[in-house]
């Protein structure tokens, strides 16, 4: 798995890969990686350093953040999601954020993205 990869219309964030609930429509089926634990595969720091080395990385492009995994599955995966925001906001990553999930966004997620939101605009 690649950390960062480019999609069609966005770049993916791979930090973390896998997610337990097993969905049979999921992409994730395909490596069998939708119907277990997750995994960190890079720590935000390091992939926000990756991310703005790499060869297509442009600011109007918006990212998607885990990709291959669902974030809010279990707490782990959100505090890396909330550590990744903040190394964004460190490196001044202005580009718009995109989270695929099928579970509840957390209240503290949605505050948080909302802040970076406005220091961004700023």
């Amino acid at each position: 798995m690649v950390a960062i990869e480019m999609h069609f219309s966005w770049l993916a964030v791979n930090s973390i890969l896998g997610c337990p609930n097993g969905c049979k429509y999921c992409l994730l089926q395909a490596t069998g990686d939708n119907n277990c634990f997750p995994k960190q595969l890079i720590i935000p720091r390091e992939a926000v350093e990756k991310l703005l080395k790499y060869k297509y990385y442009d600011e109007k492009i918006p990212l998607c953040l885990f990709p291959n995994a669902d974030v809010f599955v279990n707490p782990k995966n959100t505090k890396c999601l909330l550590e990744l925001l903040d190394e964004l906001e460190k490196y001044n990553v202005k580009n718009d954020l995109i989270i695929i999930t099928k579970c509840k966004i957390p209240e503290n997620v949605i505050e948080r993205a909302k802040q970076l939101k406005q220091i961004i605009k700023t």
